[in-house]
């Protein structure tokens, strides 16, 4: 499907049958979760028929490091265009006139841009907004025609290949509209546990990357509480496996305001799980 016919079967239409196109905001980021350094990096967002174009500029991003936060424009009925280009060592990537959308459902929020570099070296990049569908998996091209997605590594299976232990790193995003206190990520697989305690992250806060021990016949699960207002909320033993394929980059903990989402940054990810709230 090429980009104009994705753009078509995409188009927003407004909330609650408003009849005119509405404007709102939201907030992106670039995450840097390669284990690669990228400099001369541009991160472009303008929504089609607005003539307010957004921007996110960096000399250098460091390997497992954050942008600053920019605020993006967006419009019920009008479609969402990204642009991005970066330079890793000699090399360039560029990717122009991506649909992603940003929906009303998502204003306020924190969409989240991730450079990612495979299994197989290659360099790709996901879109993902607070509640909205996600786009995962876009390589770099100069041209309009959207290539496949690399392929995804699936779940664990005991038995297959062989039984290794391996060290990759997650990071945490606070994607909330606010600030969140008493944070507390657990992940465990194959018997070994890490606990993680964050006491405070401020809107829009991206933690210091932190190690994860994973192993390829074993499934791992994650649990996630904090504060957010007079509410806890939190999800427990939430199964996302982390494949070895994963290790080399970062993993992101994306803490939204009703959900949360593991993106694993070449297997399956989970995405939007729902807190309960005590």
């Amino acid at each position: 499907m090429s980009e104009n016919e994705a753009a078509d079967e995409g188009k927003k239409a407004a909330p609650s049958g408003e009849v005119v196109s509405i404007n709102y905001d939201g907030r992106f980021v670039v995450f840097n979760c390669m284990p690669d350094d990228v400099s001369e990096l541009t991160c472009l967002h303008q929504c089609e028929q607005n003539e307010l174009t957004t921007r996110i500029e960096v000399p250098i991003l460091a390997a497992q490091t954050a942008s600053n936060v920019q605020i993006l424009h967006s419009a019920t009925w009008d479609l969402d265009i990204w642009l991005l280009m970066f330079r890793v060592a000699q090399q360039w990537y560029v990717r122009g006139t991506k649909f992603c959308n940003f929906e009303w459902d998502d204003a306020n929020g924190l969409c989240i841009v991730t450079l990612i570099k495979g299994p197989d070296n290659g360099h790709f990049f996901s879109i993902i907004p607070p509640v909205s569908s996600p786009c995962l998996g876009n390589r770099y091209m100069a041209v309009l025609e959207d290539e496949l997605s690399p392929p995804r590594e699936k779940d664990k299976v005991p038995g297959r290949g062989p039984e290794e232990e391996y060290t990759g790193s997650f990071v945490v995003v606070n994607a909330t509209n606010a600030a969140l206190s008493d944070i507390l990520i657990m992940h465990e697989c194959n018997e070994k546990k890490a606990e993680i305690q964050i006491p405070v992250m401020q809107k829009d806060d991206i933690s210091v990357a932190y190690p994860i021990d994973s192993a390829t016949w074993h499934n791992d699960y994650w649990s996630v509480s904090f504060n957010l207002g007079s509410e806890r909320k939190y999800r427990n033993s939430k199964q996302c496996n982390y494949v070895k394929s994963d290790s080399p980059s970062a993993c992101l903990v994306i803490l939204c305001n009703d959900n949360f989402s593991v993106l694993t940054p070449g297997s399956d990810p989970c995405l939007h799980n729902y807190y309960e709230v005590k």
